[in-house]
């Protein structure tokens, strides 16, 4: 169920060079958070957003993560779209490794 406050939004990511896809979702007060002013979207809705241009492409987005254990524990996670890797992410936990990846596969995307 929508919060009553929640805004519609909509933004274009261009998967090919000769196809755009329109990514239409809902930004509800759980994604977004002030910021100076602004209003500065939660991480991991960038895990969201990925996820859901796959969904539209009828593309696989995979996960991949790997654990260093060394001195200090590091979480490695690559994303996988139709089995080429677009990005990844290192963090201290798998959640922020996950969620540095898909912001460096939407960038990706993007270009």
């Amino acid at each position: 169920a929508y919060q009553a406050d929640q805004k519609q939004t909509s933004s274009s990511i261009r998967p090919s060079d000769d196809a755009r896809v329109p990514i239409r979702g809902t930004v509800g007060s759980s994604n977004v958070q002030p910021n100076g002013g602004s209003m500065a979207i939660v991480p991991s809705l960038f895990v969201t957003v990925l996820q859901e241009i796959g969904r539209l492409c009828n593309s696989k987005v995979e996960f991949r993560s790997t654990v260093s254990t060394s001195k200090i524990t590091q979480f490695s996670v690559e994303v996988l779209f139709s089995n080429e890797k677009i990005g990844n992410g290192i963090g201290k936990t798998r959640d922020e490794a996950q969620v540095q990846a898909a912001e460096k596969a939407l960038q990706n995307l993007q270009s």
